[in-house]
């Protein structure tokens, strides 16, 4: 398997953003693609061997640096990256050394690290250009430049519908003029959200279990169909593969999407858990900050608030 694109990160770094970017490199680019050991190597399989593997055949590596990238510290209070062992510091150093097309993608307001912070061998990724994901309002107009910067170098690969709207949303955000932009305030100048996506992984709501009448069953959809992820198919899959097997092997399939979620929130219902960890799923692929998501919440929290638990 050829993997162009080789996904670097540290785990306890921005991990809800982190995985948001996974999701919509494995969207716009196929599975195939894309290396993430957390999505690409087998449960008991050596990942040394597909990362050696991955490491050859990429042709871009994006390095994700967020707040923790140079605090996260070993056992012994070390910086991890002064170990020479260091999954992220041994990846970069093989990247950079091979030749391969680094680009460091910062979170947020994350500066580029300074050399002196850094490992001698890996001082070239400093001087490399980078690029910079936010979330919301940002997320999606910042993915789809992160989606064309790749683009750039891997030519050959075949941009999926999600790719293309995501360089749309980028391009339109470029292109805003003063009335499509945000008027006084902390989005002061900042194009207006042309699509809510994504945020940060939420605190896990899987543990809890609602009992839903057909009342609660006929809100949560409604409130289920407001959420883009639920309409696009290829990130409903998405959702739908973070639910336990069991669930996933019980909803039925249908081509109309309103009689699809209701099998879905049905599925879910009937398993212990089922609506807290389809509550998790919607989450982590549209983030906390969006209207419809604190709707499904503000649901949630009067069912357990009225003992419907």
């Amino acid at each position: 398997m050829v993997q162009e694109i080789f996904l670097n990160y540290r785990p306890n770094d921005r991990p809800g953003m982190t995985g948001r970017i996974s999701d919509q490199l494995v969207m716009s680019f196929g599975l195939d693609a894309i290396y993430n050991p957390t999505i690409i190597v087998p449960p008991g399989a050596d990942v040394r061997v597909y990362r050696r593997q991955a490491l050859q055949s990429c042709v871009v590596m994006l390095v994700v640096i967020g707040p923790a990238w140079l605090r996260s510290r070993a056992n012994n209070s070390a910086s991890k990256l002064a170990d020479e062992n260091d999954p992220v510091r041994t990846e970069i150093v093989t990247a950079l050394g091979a030749s391969k097309q680094v680009i460091p993608v910062l979170l947020g307001d994350t500066t580029m690290p300074q050399t002196e912070n850094i490992p001698y061998e890996m001082g070239e990724l400093t001087n490399r250009a980078s690029l910079r994901v936010r979330a919301d309002p940002d997320f999606a107009p910042d993915m789809g430049r992160v989606i064309k910067a790749i683009k750039r170098y891997v030519p050959w690969l075949p941009r999926t519908p999600r790719a293309e709207r995501l360089v749309e949303v980028q391009e339109a955000a470029a292109s805003a003029t003063p009335e499509t932009r945000e008027p006084d305030g902390p989005n002061s100048g900042r194009p207006k959200p042309v699509q809510t996506m994504l945020s940060q992984i939420p605190p896990h709501a899987a543990a809890l279990d609602f009992e839903l009448t057909q009342q609660d069953e006929d809100e949560l959809i409604t409130l289920l169909l407001q959420f883009p992820s639920i309409a696009d198919f290829a990130s409903r899959e998405l959702i739908l593969n973070r639910l336990d097997k069991a669930i996933f092997q019980n909803i039925k399939r249908h081509s109309a999407l309103a009689v699809e979620v209701t099998h879905i929130v049905k599925a879910c219902a009937a398993h212990i858990g089922g609506v807290g960890q389809l509550r998790d799923a919607v989450h982590f692929h549209e983030g906390d900050s969006s209207r419809a998501v604190q709707r499904l919440d503000a649901f949630l929290m009067s069912l357990a608030a009225r003992g419907v638990s």
